[in-house]
């Protein structure tokens, strides 16, 4: 309780930004147009294969990974022989 306190007690001493300072919506711009992933997908199809193949590559790094420390270490040498085996 008296964390929470002390953190109200510090919000207290803090200044409050300068809210009209910001430019208003008119000056920088209409707000930008919200796309679906499958709308930029039919722009960029090359992308989409290169997003797969580079998924594929990262989780099959991932399961070497874990295949690695999955192997029991009871001793330092052991440690030290499964940090030598994980890729960096």
């Amino acid at each position: 309780m008296r964390y929470l306190i002390f953190c109200f007690a510090l919000l207290g001493c803090a200044d409050w930004p300068e809210i009209s300072q910001t430019p208003p919506l008119r000056a920088s711009g209409d707000w930008p147009r919200l796309v679906s992933a499958a709308e930029l997908y039919a722009v960029l199809p090359e992308a989409r294969a290169d997003r797969r193949d580079s998924l594929a590559a990262r989780a099959s790094a991932l399961r070497a990974r874990a295949a690695i420390l999955r192997r029991p270490a009871t001793t330092r040498d052991q440690m030290e022989a499964l940090r030598a085996r994980l890729p960096r």
